[in-house]
């Protein structure tokens, strides 16, 4: 089986080993999961590997079977409560205008006017000033309903986090 970010996901007995797609960000995954999983809302990690971890297997369940209130819910007990790994900075703004600025460049060229990019700009900047302005917290990095899953017994656990940067940091 294949996840979206192209790692391979492999059940042996009752283990799922993660691995390859972008190797360190599967590997960083499992690393967050053993970090920050206070409570059962996170699968169990039984080891990590170069380009990826072990951990418990776990049953899938259709997105509309979870809901927004539970998520935030779930976020809300298990990650916002903790502190931040990455706080906003002041180089938050400079990254992030940076980060615009490439892709941009890249893929925008000759497709979009001189206001639409000069739109794109103060969007980021606003972006990352509010992100200074708010409360700092862990975050998950990629909180969606398709990385919701269910544990026998318990009941339902997030996956694949993807961990803060100086671009984007811990902020809700």
């Amino acid at each position: 089986m294949r996840g979206l970010s192209g790692a391979v996901v492999t059940v042996v007995d009752d283990v799922v080993i993660k691995h390859g797609g972008i190797p360190e960000r599967t590997r960083e995954q499992g690393e967050w999961i053993l970090q920050h999983s206070r409570g059962s809302a996170f699968p169990k990690v039984y080891g990590l590997q170069d380009d990826g971890y072990i951990m418990e297997k776990l049953d899938y369940i259709e997105y509309w079977e979870t809901s927004s209130s539970e998520m935030v819910d779930m976020l809300s007990e298990y990650v916002w409560a903790q502190p931040p790994v990455v706080a906003p900075s002041a180089k938050t703004l400079t990254l992030l205008l940076d980060k615009m600025e490439k892709n941009v460049s890249k893929y925008l060229t000759g497709l979009i006017d001189t206001a639409t990019v000069e739109a794109i700009f103060e969007d980021a900047e606003y972006a990352a000033t509010g992100a200074l302005q708010h409360r700092h917290c862990l975050t998950h990095g990629d909180p969606t309903a398709e990385n919701v899953m269910a544990r026998a017994g318990f009941g339902k656990v997030l996956i694949d986090p993807i961990r803060a940067t100086d671009v984007v940091p811990d902020s809700p």
